[in-house]
């Protein structure tokens, strides 16, 4: 009978009970439609235990869950537990300002706010992960009643305030959107470019946020999407004549070469020394295989457009 039990639960689906997935660890989820409420399990030989119920998003950073859920007294709020142990409250938070989770913390946002001399700012709050994970570290064994006495005491996390001028630079003129892309801060520039920050705009040497993407990072391609989405010209070029596929071509970033080309890259653009994308890559470890297809995109374009002349 416990190996049946084993199996069951190895097959993500509780004998008798609702269908489940895994999520990390010994943590288990409802298995239910994307944007539903799911409840928290956690499952331990063959035994399976309803951590926290109407879990609205959820996050697995290392060992330790950071989740938020609906809380009554405060409508939602910030949660972080770990194997074994009770969740401890970290947050509060409601519908309007929801926190959006992610490996290294949890951010909110504010309504960008234009002020009497046109200076519109983004204001955000975070937590850390691990300063949450530390915290839940601490609390004690688990208990199945533990939501029963659960003080929600939210002033135990430090919860930080940034404040970011949407249409600001430094001065070299790297835009605040431009230096969160380099960061890689995705949730901070996808609120930026509802806040209105131009996705377009350049530095001093040309370079766009969707260039920076592509220099600073080999997994840029859900950033440059974001950008791309928010209408990011494909093929703006900087003070060398390079646009974004140029770029790509010299970081060897292959991801990022086969989505600007179906965004509609002209591979047959040449810069200011007249090469095209496809003369450089030649320091990219993937060079041949880069070239390749570079060449075969631009011998299409060129097809194309010839048949069009007809």
């Amino acid at each position: 009978m416990r190996l049946v039990t084993l199996l069951c639960c190895a097959l993500l689906v509780s004998c008798g009970g609702p269908r489940l997935k895994k999520l990390a660890g010994q943590y288990f989820v409802d298995d239910v439609a994307p944007g539903k409420p799911v409840r928290l399990y956690w499952v331990k030989d063959g035994r399976t235990v309803i951590v926290d119920r109407e879990i609205r998003s959820i996050q697995a950073a290392g060992g330790c869950l950071t989740y938020e859920t609906s809380r009554p007294s405060v409508a939602r709020a910030l949660y972080a537990v770990l194997p074994e142990k009770t969740p401890v409250a970290a947050a509060a938070s409601d519908a309007f300002r929801p926190w959006r989770l992610s490996p290294d913390g949890a951010r909110r946002f504010d309504p960008p706010k234009t002020d009497t001399q046109g200076v519109t700012t983004l204001g955000m709050d975070k937590v850390w992960a691990d300063k949450m994970c530390n915290l839940a570290y601490r609390q004690p064994p688990f208990r199945e009643d533990w939501a029963a006495h659960d003080p929600q005491d939210f002033t135990r996390v430090e919860i930080e305030h940034t404040d970011f001028d949407v249409h600001g630079a430094d001065a070299v003129n790297n835009s605040t959107l431009s230096e969160q892309v380099r960061q890689m801060q995705i949730e901070v520039v996808e609120e930026l470019i509802r806040a209105g920050a131009d996705v377009n705009a350049p530095n001093d040497a040309g370079i766009t946020p969707l260039m920076t993407a592509i220099q600073h990072h080999d997994r840029s391609t859900p950033i440059m999407r974001l950008l791309l989405d928010a209408r990011a010209v494909v093929d703006q070029a900087d003070d060398r004549g390079q646009t974004a596929l140029m770029h790509a071509a010299k970081y060897g970033r292959k991801e990022a070469v086969v989505l600007l080309l179906e965004r509609g890259a002209d591979p047959t653009h040449m810069d200011k020394d007249g090469r095209t994308a496809a003369a450089m890559t030649g320091n990219s470890g993937n060079a041949a295989e880069l070239t390749e297809l570079l060449e075969r995109a631009a011998a299409a374009r060129r097809a194309k457009a010839g048949s069009a002349l007809q």
